[in-house]
């Protein structure tokens, strides 16, 4: 189980920042990202209090690295929609 200090500097850590932090026991994190619907579950790594830190931090930026590159790929791209225009005007021109 995670203790009183721990939880408090977990919490601080994401407090300006559009990240929900619930802490269950036995070393477990709930948390929520920016636009996420469901919260997710983390197990923090370590023995120290320093080392699951470190541990909450990586895993809070490998998730939003990751919702950052899903929301790269949704990107239209210049060529996709000049794509887009050219098709349709194609239509339109009935060829």
């Amino acid at each position: 189980m995670l203790n009183t200090v721990l939880t408090d500097k977990l919490k601080a850590l994401v407090k300006n920042i559009d990240i929900g932090v619930t802490v269950a026991n036995n070393g477990e994190v709930i948390y929520l990202l920016p636009y996420d619907k469901d919260t997710r579950l983390m197990t923090l790594e370590g023995t120290t209090e320093e080392e699951k830190i470190a541990s909450f931090i990586e895993q809070i930026n490998s998730g939003l690295d990751t919702m950052i590159s899903h929301l790269n790929d949704c990107k239209i791209l210049e060529s996709q929609r000049v794509q887009f225009v050219t098709r349709n005007l194609l239509k339109e021109l009935g060829k």
